[in-house]
């Protein structure tokens, strides 16, 4: 099985979780009986999420793209799949021989954070192991700039979320006060009930999925940058025999000239 194959299956899975767990959830909620004694009565979920109407399916659905996209960031911004062992070792032993040819194919091919770095820096004649650097640091930059913008649906998700839930509030409360001028002020509390529910279950989902979403965001933005460092680390380590080279036939060349 492929990693990109893996990935789908993993994405649909936590779809149908968060679906599965959609409907079949359930809450108690104490309701008048006939003779006057309150008895429980189960409320699904599903009947809950109903009363939140569009706006609050709206926050369910950004609630499974948050699954989505953590289950997927998981997946790939990982130590294993951005810096793989394996990649690494592979890359020592063409450096090793000096095989830059298959080096180039190896990083080509390789889609790993490492091998793009390193890629980078064979990829064609440099002047001198400051340009191989230089190369190294802006692709680097450029693969860490990129991983960041993925994870920025999470923070948009995040953000968006409790707003939506405080629009699911107004929205709730117009409706209530609505109420309230059509019947001159005498409304009933269950004439209510429907605009004060859809107030507090909107607010309460906005509020439920962008705590943990900000949470995840937070994490993956601390594992890019701890990771892009021991990227860069790696790399520099795998071409300290071409930068010693480098510096050996440069002062070679001075002492030429001297």
């Amino acid at each position: 099985m492929t990693g990109r194959k893996f990935r789908k299956q993993a994405l649909m899975a936590a779809f149908c979780l968060v679906l599965v767990a959609t409907v079949v959830m359930a809450t108690a909620t104490a309701q008048e009986t006939g003779n006057g004694k309150k008895a429980v009565q189960k409320v699904s979920l599903l009947e809950t999420l109903k009363k939140g109407g569009v706006i609050g399916w709206t926050i369910v659905f950004l609630s499974m793209a948050a699954v989505a996209l953590t289950v997927e960031h998981a997946l790939s911004i990982r130590r294993s799949a951005l810096l793989p062992m394996s990649s690494v070792l592979q890359m020592r032993a063409l450096i090793k021989k000096r095989d830059f040819g298959e080096l180039r194919d190896f990083c080509e091919e390789d889609r790993s954070y490492i091998a793009k770095v390193i890629g980078a820096a064979v990829s064609e004649p440099r002047g001198s192991y400051e340009d191989v650097e230089d190369a190294m640091i802006e692709t680097g930059s450029d693969q860490s700039a990129r991983l960041y913008r993925k994870i920025e649906y999470l923070s948009l998700i995040g953000n968006v979320s409790p707003m939506l839930g405080l629009l699911g509030t107004v929205v709730g409360m117009i409706q209530s006060f609505n109420t309230i001028e059509r019947t001159g002020g005498f409304a009933k509390p269950a004439e209510l009930a429907g605009g004060i529910s859809k107030a507090l279950i909107t607010t309460c989902l906005g509020l439920m999925v962008a705590i943990p979403t900000l949470v995840v965001y937070v994490y993956f933005r601390n594992k890019i940058e701890q990771l892009s460092t021991e990227v860069a680390d790696v790399g520099e380590e795998l071409m300290k025999p071409i930068r010693m080279r480098a510096l050996r036939e440069g002062e070679g060349e001075d002492a030429n000239e001297g």
